[in-house]
């Protein structure tokens, strides 16, 4: 397979942004699971403390795309070596929980998808970044060969079916082609 070159230089203000874009990431998660609000019918929009963690958590959830972005710009490249590695590092977390779950009240169909972890997307974000990986070279042929034109009309396409599409069947209450709205998988392609 063909090494795509990338002249691109680190640039010790990105890695200062990617850090950022980290501790952004976390904190989402803190605000998101952490301090859970439950919606109260009986104040308006849910109550203050719910607006206020869906408002931070609005700021907070563009770090992750802004971080895949960078990764992007940067070349994303297909190896195995590193995807092994992941998937191991994955591995570890996830068999204490398979073995958690197996052995409480959930059994073996609430704790298969543990062993599989990043084939069931039980942590979305390393199953999202392991399809990106694959089709990173492909995408890097295709980017290249495409003018400014048809790359455009790619990336407009892209949008009106993982953004436009997935927030009118939000809207209505329908299933949605990606539950997290292909946010990940579609920044990342324009700078793949």
């Amino acid at each position: 397979m063909e090494k795509v070159k990338n002249n691109i230089q680190r640039n010790s203000n990105i890695e200062l942004l990617r850090i950022i874009c980290m501790l952004f990431i976390i904190g989402g998660h803190i605000i998101k699971f952490g301090f859970k609000m439950d919606y109260d019918h009986l104040l308006p929009f849910g109550g203050f403390d719910y607006i206020v963690q869906h408002i931070l958590y609005g700021i907070f959830v563009i770090a992750v795309n802004v971080f895949v972005l960078i990764s992007g710009y940067f070349g994303i490249k297909l190896n195995f070596g590193k995807l092994l590695r992941i998937e191991s590092l994955v591995l570890c977390y996830s068999i204490p929980f398979f073995l958690i779950l197996l052995f409480t009240h959930h059994g073996i169909i609430g704790s298969i998808s543990y062993l599989f972890p990043t084939l069931s997307s039980e942590f979305w974000f390393v199953s999202t970044y392991m399809v990106l990986c694959l089709v990173a070279p492909f995408l890097n042929v295709l980017v290249k060969r495409l003018n400014k034109i048809q790359l455009r009309a790619l990336l407009v396409g892209l949008y009106c079916v993982f953004y436009i599409w997935a927030i009118f069947c939000y809207a209505l209450n329908l299933r949605q082609l990606q539950g997290d709205f292909g946010g990940v998988l579609l920044t990342s392609l324009y700078y793949t």
